[in-house]
C-alpha cells in the first residue's frame, strides 16, 4: 500500500471513531435530558453516575471497534480478501 492509500485509510479510520464518539455523545445526551432528571420532577439533578459511566464505556468500545473495522478491510484489501 503506497503512503497516500494509507493516509486515506488510516483518515477513513478515524472519522469512523469520531462519527461513532459523536453518535455516542448523542446517546448520553438525550439520555440526560430524559424527563425524570428535569426540575419539575423528584429525581431533578440527580443522574445515576453507574449508568452514566456504562454508557461512555460502551461509547469507547463502539468507537475502538468502528476504528478497528475500518483497519481490519483495510488489510483485507492488502490481502486481496474483500470478505
Amino acid at each position: 500500500m503506497n503512503y497516500i492509500k494509507r493516509l486515506q485509510k488510516e483518515n477513513e479510520a478515524k472519522d469512523a471513531k469520531i462519527k461513532a464518539l459523536e453518535e455516542g455523545l448523542q446517546s448520553i445526551e438525550n439520555y440526560l435530558s430524559l424527563p425524570k432528571f428535569r426540575e419539575e420532577h423528584k429525581f431533578a439533578g440527580y443522574v445515576n453516575v453507574s449508568d452514566v459511566f456504562l454508557r461512555i464505556t460502551e461509547l469507547r468500545r463502539a468507537a475502538d471497534d468502528a476504528e478497528i473495522k475500518v483497519i481490519e478491510e483495510a488489510l483485507a484489501d492488502l490481502k486481496g480478501d474483500t470478505t
